[in-house]
């Protein structure tokens, strides 16, 4: 159902930790014009969920994290329930703002034909560094990340086996 697409890509954009890249995506929605930007919780290679609060911060709109539902969407205003862990919490939050969602809120479908038909023409738009508001390069990829990633392995596990003999009791 979406009306359009954009793809930033760009070797500007590599090497990006979760900041350089909520700064790009902020500079990219920054001009467009929305009422409400829908993310995804977190991605599965870093599993930080920080790109989205990241991008709210940098728009300067409120937002609220693990959405599990939509209750109620006004004009000025929207009322989401949010999965903490050990409790739901419903909250209101005025529009503009973000959210971050959880699988629980939608279950997804393969689009129809009568849908694949009609969106047949339709292109992604590709985005690149110098497409966005001027910006110091510093912010963007590599260069724009204070954090870096010296090694990545598998946690170690200690298991010790122990086998006991005897009766049960």
């Amino acid at each position: 159902g979406a009306d359009d697409g954009i793809l930033m890509t760009d070797r500007a954009f590599a090497g990006a930790d979760t900041l350089a890249t909520a700064f790009a995506l902020s500079q990219a929605l920054r001009d467009k014009g929305f009422d409400l930007i829908i993310a995804g919780m977190q991605s599965t290679d870093g599993d930080t969920a920080q790109v989205g609060p990241g991008v709210a911060e940098f728009l300067g709109i409120p937002h609220v994290s693990y959405v599990r539902a939509i209750d109620k969407v006004g004009p000025t205003s929207i009322e989401v329930t949010a999965d903490l862990g050990d409790r739901y919490q419903t909250q209101e939050v005025a529009l503009p703002c973000l959210i971050t969602v959880t699988r629980d809120l939608n279950q997804p479908r393969l689009p129809s034909f009568r849908m694949r038909k009609e969106t047949a023409g339709r292109t992604v738009d590709l985005l690149k560094a110098a497409d966005l508001p001027p910006a110091d390069e510093q912010h963007l990829g590599l260069a724009g990340s204070p954090t870096r990633v010296e090694k990545i392995f598998p946690p170690v596990r200690e298991r010790v086996r122990e086998m006991w003999e005897g009766a049960p009791e």
